[in-house]
């Protein structure tokens, strides 16, 4: 039986377990990052900007921003408002798996394909005469301003709500014996999530093991990235990638590691 690593937080792990045993795998999973939401003046300001008819468009750049950004909500009492501004703007969702959490909340999204990079979204985006109009980015603190540089060169008036923060984790039980059965051979797969933990996990691996035996663990495993910037942290820091997934969302990194692995292409 195959065994892959999944590096995810740690609200994540059951719905991830679950994935991992219906495709038949083995699994060892580990957060070596935390997610929670980001409660800031900013944020207020938006809901009252929204309420006010001031913002022309929103952008969700994943599945957690469109669940911290309700759950903010909730926390202001305001998720019915909320819900109804976003109602009356033009909303585009970055992948299918950030449409699908926007559409559970009932509110009706373009999604834009996960394999745009940064520069890709900019240029669609500016072909749709944004210049002069109230731009939005829901985010977390640790997304890249390619973007928002994009459009404001493009003459639209942005603003960055960080919804949600990403940090790291103190090392503990799970990630030292994930640690321990990679450098041990004992991990077919690493699965990566995000930039951060990618990044995450390799500098606390080096702290228990020595570099050459880091860099041996990944190069002697299938290494899968759940998109192109997670890719390109993973790359300059010299892993090398084999999966990539057509969508950026864990199910499709699991399937597309499932259908590397039956077809013995990896």
């Amino acid at each position: 039986m195959t065994t892959i690593a999944i590096l995810r937080p740690t609200d994540r792990m059951e719905e991830s377990l679950e994935l991992a045993r219906k495709l038949g795998f083995d699994t060892v999973f580990a957060s070596p990052i935390d997610l929670r939401t980001n409660d800031t003046p900013e944020f207020s300001a938006f809901l009252q900007s929204l309420a006010n008819g001031d913002v022309d468009m929103a952008i969700l750049t994943s599945s957690m921003s469109v669940k911290s950004t309700f759950e903010l909500a909730r926390k202001h009492g305001q998720v019915e408002e909320l819900s109804r501004g976003l109602r009356q703007i033009q909303m585009i969702a970055i992948g299918s798996g950030t449409a699908k959490t926007a559409e559970a909340e009932w509110i009706k999204v373009e999604t834009l394909p996960d394999k745009f990079t940064a520069e890709g979204l900019v240029q669609l985006l500016a072909k749709r005469r944004i210049a002069g109009k109230q731009v939005v980015i829901l985010r977390s603190d640790q997304a890249s301003e390619i973007l928002t540089k994009g459009l404001k060169s493009s003459g639209a008036v942005v603003q960055e709500i960080e919804v949600y923060k990403l940090t790291k984790v103190k090392t503990g039980r799970p990630l030292l014996d994930m640690f321990y059965k990679g450098i041990r051979g004992e991990i077919d797969v690493f699965a990566f999530t995000s930039p951060l933990s990618a990044r995450s996990f390799i500098d606390e691996a080096k702290k228990h093991y020595s570099d050459e035996e880091v860099d041996d663990m990944l190069d002697c495993a299938v290494v899968a990235a759940i998109g192109e910037p997670t890719k390109k942290l993973l790359e300059d820091t010299g892993v090398r990638v084999d999966i990539v997934p057509k969508e950026a969302t864990v199910e499709m990194l699991m399937h597309a590691i499932a259908d590397a692995v039956r077809e013995g292409t990896v």
